[in-house]
């Protein structure tokens, strides 16, 4: 254990030398005007369930597509829950992808997980805060470049009892608007659930040492890890697909600073078929004393059938 401590304080400190750093992809106006209608070559589209929390607007142009505005209206209800994370992923399932996650989070300094699993020793302790609320919001992005194709939004919300996501989309250039397809299958696992030999979790400590996580997926499989320092941290992430490809990455956290070295970046969505999914993490993370939102990591993804 001291060993793979050893290796993770090293790798940092040859990553945060690297250069690699994050820039926003999109302009956000946080100042929305709730909208009735667009003009020019526009879509809108509501969800008809009473927790669809995805959803997904199929989209295609033989030329350039200029997206002016991106309005995107999320609103949704948790149960028992202490993580919930909202946002929306762009895709051509080739070389290109966008995304925006947001996660909302109430501050509880008394929280405190620990596990340890070691030989015979296996103890769990668990004193996180939970609770049954309402949130969401609205967003306008605006000024998106995509390259000619067929691409996809996807909308997700987790993990929640019930929600409503509502899509605007306006475009300079003719635009076909192809299909959507929506459900109630995303999945959120944060930190704790990974188990492992050692699992401890306080506001501004955590760390993951072997842990691991299977997912079952139907049709498509939309993952990503949601990691919020708010100090320095890194992680050592590995995922096997259903084929049995083993892919592995190095992420890291400097302050505002992050990058990811390895087989797939470890900041980005992974997107594959149906099967059994196995995820290994070791991450440790040290947050800024004083911040009033804890450090987190966790696996936001979904089951989702593309129309």
């Amino acid at each position: 254990m001291k060993n793979l401590y050893a290796l993770l304080i090293v790798i940092a400190l040859v990553l945060s030398s690297s250069g690699i750093g994050a820039a926003p992809i999109f302009q956000i106006n946080d100042k929305f005007i709730p909208k009735t209608y667009l003009e020019g070559n526009q879509f809108h589209g509501i969800t008809s369930g009473n927790n669809t929390n995805w959803y997904i607007v199929k989209f295609s142009s033989s030329s350039t597509i200029h997206i002016e505005d991106l309005y995107i209206k999320t609103f949704y209800t948790c149960k028992n829950a202490r993580d919930d994370v909202h946002g929306f992923l762009l895709t051509n399932f080739t070389d290109e992808s966008y995304y925006w996650m947001h996660q909302v989070r109430k501050f509880n300094k008394t929280d405190i997980f620990f596990h340890m699993n070691v030989g015979q020793f296996n103890y769990t302790y668990d004193h996180l805060s939970r609770g049954n609320y309402s949130t969401g919001g609205a967003w306008d992005f605006w000024n998106i470049t995509l390259s000619p194709g067929t691409w996809y939004l996807m909308c997700l919300a987790a993990e929640t009892v019930e929600c409503k996501i509502e899509v605007w989309i306006n475009t300079s250039e003719k635009v076909a608007f192809l299909n959507t397809s929506e459900g109630a299958t995303t999945f959120l696992c944060p930190s704790e659930e990974f188990g492992g030999n050692l699992n401890v979790k306080f506001p501004h400590i955590m760390g993951i040492i072997n842990g691991e996580k299977t997912v079952d997926i139907n049709n498509t499989f939309v993952g990503f890890y949601f990691f919020d320092f708010l100090g320095s941290g890194m992680g050592i992430l590995q995922y096997t697909d259903p084929d049995g490809n083993v892919k592995k990455a190095i992420l890291f956290q400097v302050g505002n600073r992050f990058g990811s070295k390895g087989d797939f970046d470890a900041s980005d969505f992974i997107i594959g078929k149906g099967g059994m999914w196995k995820f290994k993490v070791n991450v440790i993370a040290i947050g800024k004393i004083g911040k009033k939102v804890p450090i987190s990591f966790s696996m936001f993804g979904a089951d989702v059938k593309l129309p």
